[in-house]
């Protein structure tokens, strides 16, 4: 009688990660109700926008940037709020999947006809600019023919006595010029030098340097005392996002050197800079001081009112 051996039993199967049951922005608004910390207080100490907060904590992702600048808030979010870095990471990888990639669409293949086109539109081409060359070539020559068959009239020989003509004789009727009508002096006889004194005509006028003319300096642009104007003026090209409270984009985009931009929204501004040393800024009449805000890439993202300001 054989004995039955036991089978051993199968081991399970290994269980699927359990994802966060919190989300990302839960776990930050509850740290900082925790720390008793207003959006205020929380965006001067991690140096975001207050926009930007909002949106983490809402977990409004279509309001953020790319994933890449998210991990950046969500680190720095975990440090002020002494969150753990992977817990916040993982439950914003469970809830946001990387983009697919597009398959490259399909290649289309050039055929025999298609390259003989192509060599034939060469040949017509330069076939087109030899006769353009042509063409300029011979209205060059033709022209300087034209200028070589001119005659060239020398002025009429003067005799050492001049010709003496009554006062009833009649003005000669003949076309050629005499030397003097025609712009020609008469040689001087030998030993005598002949000095013609200068006109008032002829005479070389003085040289007045021409001035030129300055353009007009255009009328500096101020912000108003007690208004919500935002100006910028661009010293130097920079890459601008600036938002409004109501999260309204007022401007994106990349600003050439010498712009100004006089922005108008609800305060506070979001303001990210990419060129932040190029850029000065003014809020109600008087000038924002950023320079302890930009950073070592140049950098610098901030709202404005400043904390520092009223």
């Amino acid at each position: 009688m054989n004995a039955e051996t036991p089978q051993a039993p199968a081991a399970p199967a290994p269980a699927a990660p359990a994802s966060s049951a919190e989300s990302p922005g839960t776990l930050i608004r509850a740290a900082r109700e925790r720390a008793k910390l207003t959006l205020a207080d929380f965006a001067s100490q991690t140096k975001l926008a207050i926009t930007t907060l909002d949106a983490l904590e809402r977990d409004d992702f279509a309001a953020l940037l790319e994933p890449v600048y998210v991990r950046g808030y969500y680190r720095k979010c975990a440090k002020v709020l002494n969150i753990p870095e992977p817990q916040l990471m993982a439950a914003y990888a469970t809830r946001v999947q990387p983009k697919p990639t597009t398959p490259p669409a399909k290649l289309r293949l050039g055929t025999g006809s298609e390259g003989g086109g192509r060599r034939f539109s060469g040949v017509l081409l330069v076939a087109l600019l030899a006769v353009l060359i042509g063409v300029v070539v011979w209205y060059l020559r033709g022209e300087k023919t034209s200028l070589m068959s001119l005659p060239i009239s020398a002025p009429p020989a003067t005799s050492e006595s001049p010709a003496v003509t009554s006062p009833d004789s009649a003005p000669p009727t003949s076309s050629n010029a005499t030397g003097e009508e025609a712009g020609y002096s008469a040689a001087p006889s030998a030993g005598n030098t002949v000095t013609p004194a200068a006109s008032s005509e002829t005479a070389a006028p003085a040289s007045v340097e021409a001035q030129p003319a300055r353009p007009a300096a255009s009328a500096p642009i101020t912000t108003q005392p007690g208004g919500s104007q935002l100006l910028l003026n661009f010293v130097s090209i920079s890459w601008a996002r600036v938002a409004d409270a109501d999260g309204k984009v007022l401007l994106n985009r990349v600003v050439q050197a010498g712009e100004r931009q006089v922005l108008e929204g609800k305060p506070p501004y979001a303001v990210f800079l990419g060129n932040a040393p190029g850029v000065q800024l003014q809020y109600q009449g008087a000038a924002v001081d950023i320079k302890a805000l930009i950073r070592d890439s140049a950098t610098a993202r901030f709202s404005v009112p400043l904390a520092s300001q009223p």
